[in-house]
């Protein structure tokens, strides 16, 4: 299945569908072997202690990709905003994502 965003045009609007992949849990191998270089966006999750997936951020990302995108912001050493970096420490083996891909 493909996991990217579509557009449909009706007259004077327009209409996105997003479709997401799976979530999938945080992990450099995986990211580097499933998640495309393209344009997309992206969601990060953290599972709290219950249970609960908690979105804790939104990424676009372009001309690296959703790849670099990724890495970068999954790893607490490569993060530059201080609460996300708080968050993966936190939550280090309970990071997820879906993503999906946008046409350029």
């Amino acid at each position: 299945m493909s996991y990217e965003i579509t557009k449909q045009e009706y007259g004077n609007d327009v209409y996105f569908t997003v479709r997401w992949s799976p979530l999938i849990k945080a992990d450099r191998h995986v990211i580097n072997s499933q998640v495309p270089a393209v344009a997309g966006i992206v969601e990060l999750y953290f599972q709290d202690t219950h249970g609960k997936m908690n979105l804790y951020a939104i990424v676009r990302s372009y001309y690296g990709g959703l790849r670099a995108t990724l890495r970068s912001a999954t790893d607490p050493e490569l993060e530059k905003d201080e609460r996300r970096r708080t968050i993966l420490l936190l939550h280090e083996e309970k990071i997820f994502f879906r993503y999906s891909c946008i046409e350029s």
